[in-house]
């Protein structure tokens, strides 16, 4: 777990595909407090959409994605907070 370039925090999911990068943001949002933002890298090009559709099951809310300059994801994922 690092922090992110916006001193929230960065997963990094570069290098994986389908279903991993899914699966460490899954391990990843258990480690970090609730209502955190998380900063997702990813070069898979399907990851986004999982993402996305990870969010909408688990209740967590995928706020934004972009590609950047490198060619590789970014997105930002709210962690929901337990009631």
């Amino acid at each position: 777990m690092t922090d992110g370039d916006s001193g929230g925090y960065l997963c990094d999911t570069r290098g994986l595909r389908c279903p991993m990068p899914v699966l460490m943001l899954r391990r990843f949002l258990k480690a970090v407090p609730d209502g955190c933002s998380v900063e997702v890298l990813a070069d898979d090009p399907r990851a986004p959409s999982e993402f996305e559709a990870f969010c909408h099951v688990s209740g967590d809310v995928f706020i934004a994605q972009r590609r950047n300059k490198q060619g590789y994801s970014e997105s930002i994922i709210h962690k929901k907070t337990k009631t």
